[in-house]
């Protein structure tokens, strides 16, 4: 009979667990889906990428070569958007007889291309998630912060492991792997992720803090901030937006990175928007920057 009781125990745990797994996986796909359908009359963008940073890293990769050969001009670089694909890509425009200049172009969007509808809780991720939360002992409370619903969701993992990008995409020197344990902050109403705490084997501790800016069609990530319980890392991605055609899109990006004793700081314009255009039949999304 103790027996018995006791492999029932064990049942309704693993049933009690499984359940809340399932209810935790809807609040992150809801919040994802919000992400990307803010907006929703926006199926497509074109636009203009300038930067200095671009400069710089030209003339870095310039340095050794002879004085009497010519240098490249800098490249005329477009970021195109799609609804449908879910993701961005940043392409270069101009012909270029360098050959380094693609891997130039491709190591800058590696860097610096962040899609803020979709950067967390990426819609390609929902398989990824489920497995994860499955791989992972998950705890929750709510509470209100600032007069509001907030979900504390947590995941330990019995072993180092990789995210593989389930959570967040690259671009902001997030680690991807090693992770021992995460808790997200989710508004359950507007479906919002306002907090990420990431704990690592070797790196330590890492905070994500995101505010955003409130459409009556949707929330979009504005103010992305990241630390360090060591206080070794303090990075900032700010974005300001402007109004064309009826959205709301990005005009300029203010990055700062505080990693260690070093301090880099870089601004984006983005100039000449075109939106819902159909998009040249040479712009793939997910295969980083393009020549034409």
């Amino acid at each position: 009979m103790i027996r018995s009781l006791l492999v029932l125990s064990t049942l309704l745990a693993a049933t009690a667990s499984a359940a809340f797994a399932g209810e935790e996986l809807r609040y992150l796909e809801e919040t994802s889906r919000q992400y990307l359908a803010s907006q929703p009359e926006l199926r497509t963008y074109e636009v203009r990428v300038e930067t200095s940073k671009l400069q710089e890293m030209l003339q870095s990769m310039t340095a050794n070569m002879p004085s009497d050969l010519p240098r490249p001009e800098t490249p005329v670089l477009k970021k195109y958007w799609s609804r449908a694909a879910g993701r961005s890509t940043i392409r270069m425009e101009t012909d270029q007889p360098f050959p380094y200049m693609a891997k130039m172009v491709r190591r800058f969007s590696d860097r610096y291309n962040i899609d803020l509808k979709t950067f967390f809780l990426p819609p390609e991720g929902g398989k990824a998630r489920k497995s994860l939360l499955e791989r992972a002992t998950v705890t929750h409370f709510e509470n209100r912060v600032e007069e509001a619903r907030n979900l504390h969701i947590s995941l330990e993992f019995t072993e180092p492991t990789d995210l593989g990008g389930a959570f967040f995409r690259e671009g902001l020197r997030l680690p991807q792997n090693d992770i021992l344990a995460m808790a997200l902050d989710i508004d359950p109403e507007k479906k919002l992720l306002h907090r990420l705490e990431i704990t690592t084997g070797a790196a330590g501790h890492y905070t994500v803090e995101i505010r955003h800016l409130h459409l009556e069609t949707g929330h979009i990530p504005q103010d992305i901030r990241i630390t360090t319980a060591d206080g070794n890392v303090d990075d900032r991605l700010v974005t300001t937006f402007a109004e064309t055609d009826g959205f709301w899109l990005p005009s300029r990006q203010l990055r700062t990175l505080r990693r260690d004793d070093t301090e880099e700081t870089m601004t984006v314009e983005f100039i000449d928007y075109r939106v819902n255009i159909k998009l040249p039949p040479g712009v793939r999304f997910g295969e980083g920057p393009q020549a034409e």
